[in-house]
């Protein structure tokens, strides 16, 4: 049996920020998790749109919990955030 644990990532506290040169940024969010004894699943929504997968990172201290996978998935577009996307190519296509 799989437990799972499902977080937003909007209601934990940013612990550190470092802004580098190249229009990039480290965000490091603190959370506190309790875990059953067997396999977790920890669910992170709410996360910001403009991230990049490859940089996730995840790490656990305390207990002897192992991470074995981290997957991300992308936020889908809602209705609204289609129509502003068709809007914007009309306008793009009216421009050219």
């Amino acid at each position: 049996m799989t437990f799972t644990v499902e977080l937003k990532a909007t209601e934990s506290k940013v612990h550190a920020v470092t802004v580098f040169q190249a229009d990039r940024a480290e965000v490091v969010r603190l959370f506190k998790v309790d875990l059953k004894s067997g396999q977790n699943e920890v669910d992170i929504s709410q996360l910001p749109t403009v991230l990049d997968e490859d940089s996730i990172r995840v790490d656990g201290v305390g207990g002897n919990a192992i991470i074995s996978d981290v997957i991300y998935h992308p936020p889908t577009s809602s209705d609204s955030d289609r129509k502003h996307e068709e809007a914007v190519k009309e306008l793009q296509q009216a421009k050219s």
